[in-house]
């Protein structure tokens, strides 16, 4: 396996994880997590419902929601320490 990919999978957060993280985001900002995977996914409102049930999703799509809520997390809102938060490209920051 090219040492790239490796590096990437192993940086790629699991859906457990995602579940964690958005449930935290969804109750600091008074959302349901349908309204999340619309925001975060474009309209994709099922999608967190499927994660919960173990039906299959798409590993692009974890890595895109879990970038979505690193983009998008509450400065005021510490991350947590036993998830790894996707690393956020500096032009998106200023953006």
């Amino acid at each position: 396996m090219p040492m790239g990919l490796q590096s990437r999978i192993l940086s790629t957060m699991t859906g457990d994880q995602l579940l964690t993280v958005a449930r935290i985001y969804t109750a600091q900002n008074g959302i349901s997590l349908r309204q999340l995977g619309r925001r975060a996914l474009q309209g994709n409102h099922k999608f967190f419902a499927r994660l919960e049930s173990g039906d299959g999703v798409n590993t692009k799509s974890i890595e895109r929601a879990g970038r979505w809520l690193a983009e998008n997390w509450p400065r005021d809102l510490p991350w947590p320490d036993d998830i790894p938060r996707p690393v956020v490209s500096r032009s998106r920051c200023a953006a």
